[in-house]
């Protein structure tokens, strides 16, 4: 695929616009003024286009997971402050909770931001030259046959698949069976402020985001099957619009997404206008949906009727994700007393990925978590509500704007996997590599610990299906010595 050779010139481009986008990052928060802020706005833009542009020309999709990452940084934490800053809607001046505290920290947040998307694109870089000088070297005959092993998953991959997709599928419709009918009839900021008890309602709320791994695997697994292929894809379907019956957004739409990367990577890539009319069919949708649940759920949140407005605002979508600089606003106010952290909210998250009654026998306590050190230090919020938190945020809780390199590391774990894929053909690489390029894409909004254990619970099902695949190559090997 000569797309994927040498895309040098776009290569240099990106790299440049993020050094740019670094120097003026670093003087916007010394020299604070709505220029300076505007102009790191519109660099923030371009560095996002340049990475696309390059991103596309090495991995040959659109739906790239380095330009996944880069996408999520942006859209969450950027959106608002370019359309409230540049007037592009009425919508944007509405700032709603956004500049209730730490308005007077908006330069040095954006300036933050700007320092995680250079360093999230300098770690992508980073991470491509090396496996591109890797791949141009001549093949061992060691290499050759991991590519051979590595480049399918395997019958024992195909059936864990099905297993885990089946025991996902039973959870949910025991979920339903038993919770459905009362969760329908209930108000949705009622649902949602209730914690669950119940066994089925707790395993359900503990596991649902696990469908983002597990619809990955499964279309990663059955891509050369198109009937069975075909099947999977309308149960997913189904499951999301059951899911969204239920007034949530997040999970359907982010299994959506997974389903349409997946699809791109694996099957056939989509075209920029598809995936444009795709973007703009969920944000519609996701108006839709925010604004009809709170008059009652099931198909009512699909009534735009319920929603009493007289149209559906399309930019809503981004006004909504992009208010999440709200926390990073917040932090840098509130952590002016206390400092940094210096990384004890990310051992947390560590910790999370232990079953908890493993950490009870040792008399574990549960910590407080960023999202909810924010809300303890908010009084216009309740504290039985919640207003998210933040990736970017939780960096700069952390190790204050040094909190940005964590994104240099997350961005060159995320490239390498993806263009180990595209240069050695390391399917398991790709599906952890999507697997949290996807759940990043939603819970980019949230603190760390309230999705690290899902991450490691993916590595871990992943590791054990790779080491059985090299298992069962090397026995096919020796009874097949031709092959080497």
């Amino acid at each position: 695929m000569r797309y994927y050779r040498r895309p040098r010139h776009t290569l240099a481009l990106a790299a440049g616009v993020f050094a740019v986008l670094i120097v003026q990052s670093v003087a916007l928060c010394h020299d604070q003024t709505l220029t300076q802020l505007k102009l790191n706005l519109v660099l923030q833009t371009l560095a996002l286009l340049a990475f696309g542009l390059w991103s596309f020309r090495a991995g040959g999709s659109y739906l790239n997971a380095p330009m996944l990452f880069l996408s999520s940084i942006y859209i969450w934490h950027s959106t608002f402050l370019l359309g409230h800053y540049f007037n592009l809607a009425e919508l944007f001046q509405y700032t709603n909770l956004a500049f209730t505290y730490g308005e007077n920290f908006v330069y040095k947040a954006s300036g933050l931001v700007g320092l995680c998307m250079s360093m999230a694109g300098f770690g992508s870089l980073i991470a491509y030259v090396r496996l591109r000088k890797r791949r141009a070297m001549k093949p061992t005959p060691r290499q050759r046959l991991q590519e051979l092993c590595y480049g399918g998953l395997g019958a024992r991959a195909s059936q864990a698949a099905r297993w885990l997709f089946a025991g996902m599928l039973l959870v949910l419709v025991l979920y339903l069976a038993i919770d459905g009918s009362t969760v329908l009839h209930e108000q949705y900021f009622d649902l949602y402020q209730a914690p669950e008890t119940n066994g089925i309602g707790l395993l359900f709320a503990r596991t649902q985001y696990f469908w983002i791994f597990v619809t990955i695997l499964m279309i990663a697994s059955h891509r050369n099957q198109p009937k069975a292929l075909r099947n999977v894809l309308i149960v997913l379907l189904g499951m999301c619009i059951v899911m969204a019956m239920l007034g949530t957004r997040s999970l359907p739409f982010t299994c959506l997404t997974g389903i349409v990367v997946v699809f791109d990577c694996f099957v056939r890539r989509l075209r920029l206008t598809i995936l444009a009319i795709f973007l703009v069919l969920l944000s519609g949708v996701s108006f839709i949906i925010d604004n009809a649940r709170g008059s009652g759920l099931g198909l009512n949140v699909f009534s735009f009727s319920a929603t009493n407005k007289d149209n559906v605002d399309f930019l809503y979508f981004f006004y909504q994700n992009g208010m999440i600089i709200r926390d990073v606003l917040r932090t840098m106010e509130f952590s002016q007393i206390d400092g940094p952290v210096y990384g004890k909210s990310l051992g947390d998250a560590a910790l999370s990925a232990i079953p908890k009654p493993i950490l009870n026998v040792f008399g574990y306590r549960e910590p407080t978590v960023p999202s909810m050190w924010l809300v303890e230090n908010s009084p216009d919020v309740p504290l039985d509500h919640g207003i998210g938190y933040s990736l970017v945020a939780e960096a700069y809780y952390n190790f204050g704007m040094w909190g940005c390199l964590l994104f240099a590391l997350i961005g060159f774990g995320i490239s390498t996997g993806y263009f180990r894929y595209i240069f050695f053909a390391d399917i398991f690489a790709i599906v952890l590599t999507l697997d949290i390029a996807v759940l990043l894409m939603l819970q980019m909004r949230n603190d760390l610990s309230s999705y690290f254990r899902l991450i490691v619970y993916a590595a871990l099902v992943l590791a054990f299906l790779k080491h059985d695949r090299r298992k069962s190559f090397e026995l096919q090997l020796r009874a097949e010595p031709v092959i080497a």
